[in-house]
């Protein structure tokens, strides 16, 4: 989005949140609204993170796997 690191940290301290890409996809973008909550609790946790990443790595053979736990 073009940020400078201040503008970065001045934004997380006021608690908003960091413009995502209008290109990110829908399942994408909703995962990384739940990563950038502002309640701790309502963030996924470490091991949430790490299957929908691997769920969503590209596949030679699919391009891409799936994840239910990635909106949820």
């Amino acid at each position: 989005a073009g940020l400078t690191h201040g503008q970065i940290l001045y934004s997380i301290g006021s608690g908003k949140l960091l413009p995502i890409s209008p290109n990110c996809p829908a399942l994408l973008r909703t995962f990384l609204q739940r990563c950038m909550a502002l309640v701790p609790e309502e963030r996924p946790s470490f091991m949430q993170v790490r299957t929908c990443i691997y769920a969503h790595r590209p596949t030679p053979v699919t391009g891409g796997g799936g994840c239910q736990g990635c909106a949820s």
